[in-house]
């Protein structure tokens, strides 16, 4: 299993092999063929025992709790009582066998659940039989037949048992596969997929099942919600095996692998990874801002390189799948030059519906949910070639929702532009939210950009409170800012590598300079770390530094393998969550080691936050996904 290796090759069959079979509490393996022979293989690879049926066998299942091996043949099932301690003089008991011949052709499939077996076949009829014994009889009574279950011959069935249904899939050659309740009504039918259904594996380690129809890469479907998932699983994104037809897959129940085989002559092993993507949110273009609206349920918004803004909303019949609402703010009124970028989402029990602000261009993004805001901002790497960005930012207002679609749903109309700001004469690419409290009446908005300005912004009169002149020379473009609710102080930082700590004064036109820090290259990113009351950048040589509360010492520094493109805090915890280019990193901030990393991103990650309601760090990449991961837990 770990290396693909062989480990032992024999061949004893005559005919094909049309089935293998474990039965696990007497460590024993049976293998069927049409040579009409039954196999019984010790540990080891030994033949322990060969059963001459004199009829080809096409499939094999054990019912543990009548313990019987049950055969399908053509036109007949065959039951055979288990003897383990071969009394008989096999592993089956061939004297006291029963059989039922309803089928009219090949039975192809049998699955058992509890007393009942479920068969299938070449005649496209799906039975439900329940087997009695007495001292001097044992049968099988069909308690329900489905004579025309698929419109041609039936290839596979599957039994999905989980903790409130059991569900029985059927796939045919009719390209479709039917969803069953367990005494055989018909619920739903998928399809039709792309060719003959070959393959239905169910993987318990996430409750998916995988179905094979001929292509290179198996269809996802969920049981639990009856939907189609392929889309927000990561597994198969960017793995095209050229050339390849996917034939058979298998899973046990307990195992966290899944084997399958392809055409021509392929053996894949997949292995489930605790590290992987949970979900996967396909974008059309690449996303760069990320951030979510703490209500019930939690929303997430992202945007994209073309000025796009989504608001992903999760279903609440599955963890898996979201829904999508999709708009432009349209650039009519303005002098567009370039994709925007940032933007502000307010979420309140007051009011309902987020309000937005957007500018520049959409870049990394930091959650301010404990004050009721999330606050989207983006860096200036990787922008100069897109020429001049927007420069100015704008309020927006969701109007009431229009109805649903299940899968996307386009409101252009919903969301409309309530207040331009205009102030910046460059690209504005860092805003950081201050909200109101005690002392500050109003909410304000601080925004920086290429432009070297910084404009504080009132955002209940939706005016320009000041644009700060005291900026210290020579610092260049504001990359990034970031503040502290407890301090009242905010930090911006600069192309130069300078972050400086500023009091937060809405009423002083003047800049007040607190502490002036540094990287030796572009930091690129700054958070306030609210557990440890501590400023966070992270520059492009892939140096993390932790700073005092004032500002006054490096407190301690980690070093990273590539650039940091965006950072972020865990705020159960208190880790510092780092995208490094494609990996997101997880470091303890007292040791300074890493303690979780996640892989998966096809580019560089522009966003990352921590959702505690949903125990999961979200990130949005330039390869045009949102992924959720499981966040960090001390002790895994």
């Amino acid at each position: 299993m770990e290396n693909g290796r062989m480990s032992l090759c024999t061949k004893e069959h005559a005919g094909r092999v049309t089935q293998f079979l474990s039965w696990i509490q007497a460590r024993l393996l049976f293998s069927a063929s049409n040579d009409s022979s039954v196999i019984v293989w010790a540990p080891g690879g030994t033949v322990l025992d060969r059963i001459q049926l004199g009829y080809p066998i096409f499939t094999l299942a054990i019912s543990l709790s009548r313990h019987l091996l049950l055969c399908g043949s053509k036109g007949r099932l065959v039951a055979f009582p288990l003897d383990e301690t071969r009394k008989s003089g096999h592993v089956v008991n061939l004297s006291q066998s029963f059989s039922d011949q309803t089928h009219t052709d090949i039975v192809s499939c049998i699955a058992c659940l509890d007393n009942h077996i479920y068969t299938a076949g070449y005649d496209k009829r799906l039975l439900i039989f329940d087997t009695y014994q007495s001292p001097s009889r044992k049968g099988l009574t069909t308690k329900h037949c489905i004579s025309r279950a698929h419109r041609a011959a039936i290839t596979h069935l599957l039994l999905v048992r989980q903790q409130e249904t059991t569900r029985v899939l059927s796939g045919s050659f009719d390209q479709m596969v039917g969803i069953w309740s367990q005494d055989g009504q018909l619920i739903h039918r998928l399809g039709p997929f792309t060719g003959n259904i070959t393959a239905l594996c169910y993987v318990a380690t996430v409750g998916i099942v995988w179905i094979a129809s001929g292509t290179s890469q198996p269809t996802l479907y969920e049981p639990q919600s009856g939907e189609i998932v392929s889309q927000f699983i990561s597994t198969f994104r960017g793995q095209q095996m050229e050339g390849l037809v996917l034939q058979q897959l298998f899973s046990l129940p307990d195992s966290r692998h899944v084997i399958g085989s392809a055409k021509p002559q392929q053996t894949l092993v997949w292995r489930y990874s605790e590290l992987g993507c949970l979900t996967v949110l396909p974008c059309k273009h690449a996303s760069e801002c990320l951030a979510y609206a703490k209500k019930e349920p939690v929303l997430l918004f992202s945007g994209d390189s073309r000025g796009i803004l989504q608001k992903w909303e999760r279903s609440y019949i599955s963890p898996l799948i979201y829904s999508m609402e999709s708009f432009h703010i349209s650039e009519a009124h303005l002098e567009r030059r370039g994709p925007f970028a940032q933007q502000t989402v307010k979420s309140c029990k007051e009011e309902p519906q987020p309000h937005l602000c957007s500018s520049r261009k959409w870049g990394k993004a930091y959650s301010g949910h404990q004050s009721g805001y999330s606050a989207f901002r983006t860096t200036a790497k990787d922008t100069q070639k897109e020429g001049i960005g927007f420069t100015r930012v704008k309020i927006l207002e969701q109007h009431q929702p229009v109805p649903k679609m299940r899968w996307l749903r386009s409101l252009q109309e919903s969301f409309a532009c309530r207040t331009v700001l205009c102030g910046h004469t460059g690209m504005v690419t860092a805003l950081t939210l201050v909200d109101s409290d005690s002392t500050i009446c109003s909410p304000y908005l601080l925004s920086g950009g290429w432009d070297g300005k910084l404009c504080l912004w009132d955002l209940q009169n939706r005016s320009l409170q000041h644009e700060f002149s005291s900026i210290p020379g020579n610092s260049g473009p504001i990359l990034d800012m970031a503040y502290s609710p407890k301090r009242r102080e905010f930090a911006l930082s600069s192309s130069t590598g300078r972050i400086f700590i500023c009091a937060f004064n809405p009423y002083c036109a003047n800049l007040i300079l607190l502490a002036e820090l540094g990287h030796q290259v572009s930091v690129v990113a700054l958070v306030w770390h609210p557990l440890e009351d501590k400023w966070v950048s992270g520059s492009e040589d892939g140096c993390i530094r932790l700073w005092s509360e004032d500002g006054g010492c490096c407190m301690k520094e980690l070093r990273t393998p590539r650039g940091i493109t965006c950072l972020g805090i865990d705020q159960v915890n208190g880790c510092i969550v780092a995208g490094v280019h494609d990996t997101i990193r997880v470091y303890d901030t007292k040791s300074g080691v890493q303690v979780q990393s996640h892989t998966g991103h096809q580019d560089s990650i522009k966003g990352l936050i921590h959702v505690p309601e949903m125990e999961q760090y979200v990130s949005v990449s330039l390869d045009g996904t949102v992924c959720m991961w499981k966040a960090y837990h001390q002790g895994d």
